[in-house]
């Protein structure tokens, strides 16, 4: 078989830096299992599948190490597990033309071959997030800067899991009325929007991650109600409005592609 030298680092390591160690092969493109929930129809011979939930996923690194003794083979080794200890760490594999990112433990490491100086092992990654990520954040759309009360913009929304959890900021530059006033944002294709009520400031940055869950003004977390909008991939829409008199804002909104 013939191989390459595949890219693989975890927690900010190469394990390439290993002597003696090649990455012979890598199995990102092995999707999740999805657990599926079932129920039985009632006085039927059919179920409904009314749930679906990626609840697994084992990533495997085939390595191999060459030295020019037993001695130095098992030293090696050492230094390989060292970088391998923890949990819930960045493991980077080259995928699709690109760098890939999953959050993982390594659990097992499994011979294949080995024989005095050469060994080679598949290290076998637990994910504890089961999808994959870019590891650049892809720009949704341009910082834009409106003076009317409302604006909805077309998005474009990549990778392969079915929702995808952009962060959204709002940069409140100026604005005339009563500074107690109400700001909506939200996946305007669905209905998922977040309303913060407060007294605003002119230069006040809204925050609004769906990664982390989180509602944030200034970098402290605020009261809001309503649902963190996602957007599923294709063409959606990013809405905003609010009930200043006028207003001069700018929107920015992020995301890091999530793939199955």
């Amino acid at each position: 078989m013939s191989y390459i030298n595949y890219q693989c680092t975890f927690d900010g390591n190469d394990i390439t830096t290993v002597t003696g160690l090649t990455v012979l092969k890598t199995n990102p493109y092995q999707p999740a299992k999805r657990k599926l929930n079932n129920m039985a129809l009632a006085r039927a011979n059919r179920a409904k599948i009314n749930s679906g939930f990626y609840d697994k996923r084992t990533l495997t690194v085939r390595v191999g190490i060459t030295r020019t003794t037993r001695d130095l083979l098992e030293s090696s080794l050492d230094s390989l597990m060292t970088l391998l200890q923890g949990l819930e760490k960045p493991l980077v594999l080259r995928q699709a033309g690109a760098s890939r990112q999953y959050t993982a433990s390594f659990s097992d490491a499994v011979i294949d071959q080995e024989g005095g100086s050469y060994i080679e092992m598949d290290l076998v990654f637990e994910t504890s997030d089961h999808f994959g990520y870019d590891t650049s954040t892809t720009l949704l759309d341009q910082v834009l800067n409106f003076t009317s009360g409302s604006k909805t913009d077309s998005i474009t929304v990549g990778g392969s899991a079915a929702w995808q959890q952009p962060t959204i900021t709002v940069t409140i530059n100026s604005f005339t009325g009563t500074s107690t006033r109400s700001v909506v944002i939200g996946n305007g294709g669905f209905g998922m929007a977040v309303t913060v009520a407060r007294t605003w400031t002119a230069g006040d940055v809204l925050e609004i991650s769906a990664p982390n869950k989180t509602v944030k003004v200034n970098g402290v977390e605020v009261a809001f109600t309503g649902a963190i909008p996602e957007w599923q991939v294709g063409i959606g829409y990013l809405t905003y409005s609010d009930t200043f008199s006028a207003r001069n804002m700018s929107l920015r909104a992020t995301y890091v592609k999530r793939y199955v």
